[in-house]
């Protein structure tokens, strides 16, 4: 249930794709992040966690591994603008189901 609240939270704080990055610039400086900027040198360290916001319309974030790994993983998502919406005719039934599109 607290991971419904903050996801509500999160959506009730992000009327726009810019408020969105925003909160999760917030989240990921709770989180210990760093902010890096790309005109700048970065000076990296393992096992931290940084994090690029380009024309507060979009986030990049990683961490340092600790060891050397023999892969890596990305993930990727995005908001669609200019905000989270109900589309025109949303209703779609499925058995006793209904959702809204």
């Amino acid at each position: 249930m607290q991971n419904i609240n903050e996801l509500l939270a999160f959506i009730e704080n992000s009327p726009s794709p810019f408020h969105a990055v925003e909160e999760i610039n917030k989240n990921l400086e709770n989180a210990g992040f760093t902010r890096l900027y790309e005109q700048d040198d970065w000076s990296l360290e393992k096992g931290k966690g940084y994090y690029v916001c380009r024309n507060y319309s979009s986030v990049l974030a990683f961490r340092v591994p600790e060891a050397g790994l023999p892969a890596f993983n990305i993930v990727a998502s995005h908001c669609d603008s200019p905000t989270f919406k109900i589309k025109e005719n949303p209703q779609i039934t499925t058995g006793p189901y209904l959702t809204l599109n």
